[in-house]
């Protein structure tokens, strides 16, 4: 369930299924059986992470690999997708006291590909990532080609027909220019951010840290063995250090049908800028949860609630809202964005996620679809 939401489009546009497993809601870890055992006859690839975006966790990237190899048709693609971590996990430094690097790359003899955006931690331009596969038959698959047309012969290894060749030849001329070496120490430096606030965060009272592996991601959510008036809601914080300049990004809590609900947390990611900023992101994340420390759970916005209203009574259903026109979702969520607040009422994404977290997925989506696409219509 914690891979990249890029799979569920994947398989939306090549109408494909996509068949999440589910995760450990203490650890938000999967386990390599419960991963093997989804797998069947029509599976055609399955995806691991290194790391998977929402807490930092690396997926069990060799157990799987060994459970494929042992037990299932070796056409069954294995993915790693590494667009975050793959030019940051191969230089993170080993920590005595930290816990150890998993296997998740080509080394592992049954991944069949690996993912990486040079944008993230290859500093390059955005717009510019690799696909690794393994052996030239599954690289010269994915690449179209016909002669079926009275034009020029076309070949794309891509979806899309054109690309733009500048943020490519930017990425080369980084990557040169740093070096092993300077990637190295570009990761040094996040490394020592990242350690510096995983302690300075867990000293923070009424908050915990999410479960997390060696790399540059940091995910908070409320500490429920706190007394309740010293708890401090991940989105409520999120949304008080935004106010002081610090963008924290807040995630919703997800549910599981066979498991209990992934909790709301909030997300860091930690940058080689980071380590120069340390101190002032931990006075702001201190000064932010005392702001909010012991306020409840926030609310979906007021415009928001005769629909959720509706939904609790039975008296409108999701597929009522989704057969909506556009014009009225329109005109339902820019009442949201435009109205009054109560006093004490959590505004900016706070809310805005509580809204989402109370209703049908589908009908979040369309809604913060809508409510997103409002914000910059002029």
């Amino acid at each position: 369930m914690s891979a990249h939401a890029a799979f569920r489009k994947a398989a939306h546009l090549l109408g494909l299924r996509f068949d999440g497993v589910e995760v450990d809601p203490v650890t938000g870890r999967v386990a390599a059986a419960d991963l093997l055992a989804a797998v069947d006859e029509n599976t055609v690839l399955v995806v691991c992470s290194a790391p998977s975006y929402p807490t930092g966790v690396i997926d069990p990237v060799a157990e799987v690999a060994a459970g494929l190899e042992a037990g299932h048709d070796p056409r069954i693609g294995l993915h790693v997708d590494a667009c975050l971590g793959g030019l940051v996990l191969p230089f993170w430094p080993d920590t005595p006291a930290g816990p150890t690097m998993p296997e998740w790359d080509l080394r592992v003899a049954r991944v069949t590909s690996i993912s990486a955006d040079l944008h993230k931690y290859g500093f390059a331009p955005k717009g510019t990532s690799v696909l690794l596969s393994r052996g030239r038959t599954r690289h010269r698959a994915a690449w179209f080609a016909t002669v079926d047309w009275p034009g020029y012969p076309v070949v794309n290894p891509t979806l899309a027909g054109s690309k733009p060749l500048e943020p490519a030849a930017a990425a080369w001329v980084v990557l040169e220019a740093l070096g092993e070496d300077g990637q190295r120490e570009l990761v040094s430096r996040t490394a020592g951010a990242t350690q510096a606030l995983v302690e300075g965060l867990s000293a923070i009272e009424g908050m915990t840290l999410l479960d997390r592996d060696p790399g540059p991601l940091i995910a908070v959510a409320v500490d429920e063995h706190a007394p309740r008036e010293q708890r401090v809601h991940p989105h409520r914080w999120a949304d008080a250090c935004g106010r002081r300049g610090i963008a924290v990004q807040a995630q919703p809590a997800y549910g599981q049908a066979g498991r209990s609900a992934l909790s709301s947390s909030s997300h860091l990611t930690v940058t080689p800028v980071t380590h120069t900023m340390v101190d002032e992101i931990l006075r702001v994340a201190t000064d932010a949860a005392d702001e909010v420390r012991g306020l409840p759970a926030p609310r979906p916005p007021a415009g928001f609630s005769d629909v959720l209203d509706a939904l609790a009574a039975g008296t409108l259903t999701p597929d009522d809202i989704l057969a909506l026109p556009e014009d009225d979702i329109h005109t339902m969520v820019t009442g949201v964005l435009g109205g009054d607040h109560e006093p004490g009422e959590a505004t900016g994404m706070a809310s805005l996620i509580a809204a989402i977290e109370a209703l049908p997925d589908a009908v979040g989506a369309r809604l913060v679809r809508a409510y997103l696409a409002a914000v910059t219509e002029v």
